[in-house]
């Protein structure tokens, strides 16, 4: 039992100890605020699981970034910096994207990838809206229509976006899908989303318009 304590000190870490898997709309992703720099990713993670390198996760091409557990796709961290070298965008397990499977983050509601449609209409108490797909931006929640999960939009600093995506197999799914396509919002409610039922693929934090006086909180 003790040699099994010490493996798991080990290869956790500080991460070990303090990392929770929980992303929390205006304060934090695990450990990590809007004030968190390199050295702090350092120290909570362990200087082999932060690697620097170039992240693309938008249309923009590729940005300064760091990602936290590379090799360890349903653990990992995608980190996008501002020229200030703050914390700009965190993306979970997107080392995975564009199917990612058993991701380890997730919101204190439960919504983490794989959540479906309909589920997030349960976890929201109401429908929401969310953008058509095939497109930049393709079926990300643009309201939760003031339902349970409004807050992960309503933060002042550190908004929470959920995306989520459909795979249709036949057909008549594929016609549904196109009829659903294009940059323009749609209810969660309408049968054929809830024929769909698409699954979340996209958890993204965004600290770009956090203020870091005072520190964000970290609970």
């Amino acid at each position: 039992m003790k040699s099994l304590i010490g493996l798991l000190l080990i290869t956790g870490g500080l991460m070990g100890k303090s990392n929770d898997w929980l992303i929390v709309p205006g304060s934090r992703v695990g450990p990590i605020t809007a004030a968190t720099n390199h050295a702090d990713l350092i120290e909570l993670f362990g200087a082999d699981n932060v690697v620097e390198e170039e992240v693309t996760i938008s249309d923009g091409g590729p940005e300064p970034g760091t990602v936290i557990f590379k090799n360890r796709p349903y653990d990992s961290l995608s980190i996008v910096w501002s020229p200030e070298h703050k914390i700009s965008t965190i993306v979970a397990c997107f080392v995975q994207w564009p199917e990612p499977k058993d991701c380890h983050w997730h919101t204190r509601e439960g919504i983490t990838f794989g959540t479906a449609l309909k589920a997030l209409e349960r976890l929201n108490r109401h429908a929401f809206q969310l953008a058509g797909f095939a497109f930049d931006g393709s079926g990300a929640v643009t309201s939760w229509e003031g339902g349970h999960l409004a807050p992960l939009k309503a933060a002042s600093c550190g908004q929470v976006y959920v995306r989520l995506e459909a795979h249709p197999q036949n057909p008549p799914q594929k016609l549904l899908y196109e009829q659903l396509s294009g940059d323009r919002p749609f209810l969660s409610s309408i049968p054929g989303m809830q024929a769909l039922n698409p699954r979340v693929d996209w958890l993204q934090q965004s600290f770009a318009d956090c203020a870091l006086d005072p520190k964000p909180p970290a609970h």
